[in-house]
């Protein structure tokens, strides 16, 4: 599959100054970025060779971003120094990081070098500012991003124990009801010519039914988010190409307790029958399940060390849609997400910095299947 080369910060800046002005000349680009014509010409050279612009006259190749809708906010995360003491406070250490479930596959999609549009909803608030700061800096198309006056940002607050793993959460995404089905309604064309489309349960129930029920050739992968908002999905499963719940999703979405690897494999084919094409069930420290009409597996990642779980779901999901973007066959893609996730879940921070085509590639190499 051709793939179009990465572009630079400051082509991606002269691309956009095309888009808005296909007959914008090589001076007034160079007035407007503060550089010379001389410069301009070498990156729309560049541009040219990447496959961004075709032939004179500025005409710009169409490439519709992956688009991803969803919660971007400030996460708060908490670790105790020693084993959990429930009902009483525990000395630990508390760090703050930009957070979000779509806002985190967004970032991971962009530094996997990816044209990605994030859709969310922020406040006019410092929060709010680090979170469009970050994602300017990223290269993230942030042009449906709703900056509300009332509202403030999404707060994620979570508890790890000792080992990285998740104790308890408690979340405020009341900022994410301006997504409504209005809203969705005027960018509902512009959605649809994405490749792909990440939602996530964050959303209102609305907008998901909008979304699912309107979008016609986009391919909607779905995240869960959590037990109580995986509900949200079950009216559009037939909607969904692909749909990642945990083990606990899978129950509440299903109505019924999934224990045995026999129970696993029966509770896939329940998703397929209802109507998802390719069904992933996250297994934890064990891996993931795997299924479509054709094939089934179980894989588990080998990690070195396990620092911090939290953003590797995320990772795992921005690096499958990477792998089914560019066409990786289905073994191959579920290598690759899980090779993203075992980065991610090695590094202190919800976003790996050294995430990247290449680092994930090679972690790929150590992925065993199980």
């Amino acid at each position: 599959m051709f793939r179009k080369g990465k572009m630079t910060p400051r082509e991606k800046q002269i691309l956009e100054m095309i888009r808005e002005n296909p007959v914008v000349s090589q001076n007034e680009l160079a007035r407007r970025l503060d550089i010379t014509r001389a410069s301009v010409g070498v990156h729309i050279s560049n541009l040219t060779k990447k496959g961004y612009l075709l032939g004179k006259g500025y005409i710009v190749s169409e490439s519709h971003p992956i688009t991803v809708i969803g919660g971007a906010n400030m996460d708060i995360h908490a670790m105790p120094k020693s084993s959990m003491v429930m009902h009483d406070s525990n000395p630990g250490n508390i760090s703050m990081a930009l957070g979000g479930v779509a806002r985190n596959i967004s970032e991971n999609l962009a530094l996997l070098g990816m044209d990605v549009r994030l859709v969310s909803a922020v406040g006019e608030d410092a929060f709010g500012e680090r979170i469009i700061r970050n994602a300017l800096v990223r290269n993230i198309n942030i042009k449906d991003i709703i900056q509300s006056k009332t509202g403030s940002t999404s707060i994620y607050s979570y508890v790890n124990d000792l080992d990285g793993d998740l104790l308890v959460a408690v979340s405020d995404m009341e900022i994410l009801n301006n997504l409504d089905v209005n809203f969705f309604k005027n960018r509902l064309p512009k959605i649809d010519n994405s490749k792909i489309t990440v939602i996530e349960a964050n959303l209102p129930q609305d907008s998901i039914s909008y979304l699912c029920k309107n979008l016609r050739k986009t391919k909607i992968v779905a995240d869960t988010v959590s037990t109580t908002k995986a509900r949200k999905l079950i009216p559009v499963l037939a909607n969904i190409y692909l749909l990642k719940p945990n083990l606990l999703e899978a129950e509440v979405i299903l109505g019924h307790q999934i224990k045995t690897k026999t129970e696993i494999i029966e509770a896939g084919d329940e998703f397929l029958e209802r109507g998802v094409e390719k069904i992933i069930i996250t297994l934890g420290k064990d891996g993931i399940y795997y299924a479509d009409e054709v094939h089934s597996y179980f894989l588990k990642p080998r990690v070195d060390k396990v620092v911090n779980t939290n953003g590797s779901g995320d990772a795992f999901l921005a690096s499958l849609v990477f792998a089914l973007h560019e066409g990786y066959d289905t073994k191959r893609m579920l290598d690759f997400a899980l090779s993203g996730a075992a980065l991610t879940s090695m590094s202190e921070e919800t976003i790996n910095p050294e995430i990247s085509l290449e680092r994930v590639e090679e972690m790929e190499r150590r992925t065993q299947v199980v």
